[in-house]
């Protein structure tokens, strides 16, 4: 079976931030109001509904810039803040924190088989694209983080209107290389492996409990083989 595209997710996938969107949160909040008394446990309890890939099932094709996306996103870094005991006049500079220290690219950090896996594609000679439900600011992060040279294309929920496991969220990453084989490689299993198995491509499950694969470098190494 010839492979003629790798789809892979980023966070959890290709990538880790330590505390993800709590621990953001949480610093920004360090940073501007020292002694608040709040832990990253409250905070993590006032994120546990309200991101966009809570309700895949709903597009939000009106979303057509990052700023749009930001503006959509602040209403739950606002609630998140006044539920721990932030004032209504600190919302607006919590959310432009929240928002520089998110897209820090140097707060990620590439899974130590990355490079090496899209070594393998590339010498391969197969056409590489990440999918995330994430950040508008996805292509920047990745850019810096040095995956230019193995990935031909980014797609990031935020832009596209869709979230994974929506159909259309694949069916865009597809788009432009019509691929009569194409994978999906992710550490989601509802997201990624059973996201894309129903939009026709193979889900294969890495980082998790019950993965087919241990890590990125393995699940390469099989679908090449």
């Amino acid at each position: 079976m010839s492979v003629e595209l790798v789809v892979f997710d980023f966070d959890g996938t290709l990538a880790y931030r330590p505390g993800m969107w709590s621990q953001c949160l949480l610093d920004v909040f360090d940073s501007q109001r020292p002694r608040h008394g709040v832990t990253i446990g409250d905070l993590r309890s006032q994120l546990r509904d309200g991101f966009p890939w809570h309700q895949p099932e709903t597009p939000h094709t009106q979303i057509r810039s990052a700023n749009d996306w930001w503006r959509m996103f602040g209403e739950l870094i606002d609630r998140s803040y006044l539920a721990v005991g932030a004032e209504i006049e600190e919302l607006e500079s919590l959310r432009d924190g929240v928002r520089s220290h998110f897209c820090d690219a140097s707060r990620f950090h590439l899974y130590p088989d990355v490079v090496e896996a899209m070594q393998e594609l590339r010498t391969a000679g197969v056409p590489v694209v990440i999918l995330s439900n994430h950040v508008p600011e996805l292509v920047a992060i990745t850019s810096e983080l040095g995956l230019d040279g193995y990935v031909d294309k980014v797609f990031t929920s935020a832009l596209i209107g869709y979230e994974k496991p929506h159909a259309e969220a694949f069916g865009i990453a597809c788009r432009g290389f019509e691929p009569s084989t194409a994978w999906m490689i992710g550490d989601n299993p509802t997201a990624d492996k059973r996201g894309a198995e129903d939009a026709g491509m193979h889900g294969v499950l890495v980082r998790h409990p019950d993965g087919d694969h241990h890590n990125v470098l393995a699940a390469v190494q099989a679908v090449l083989a």
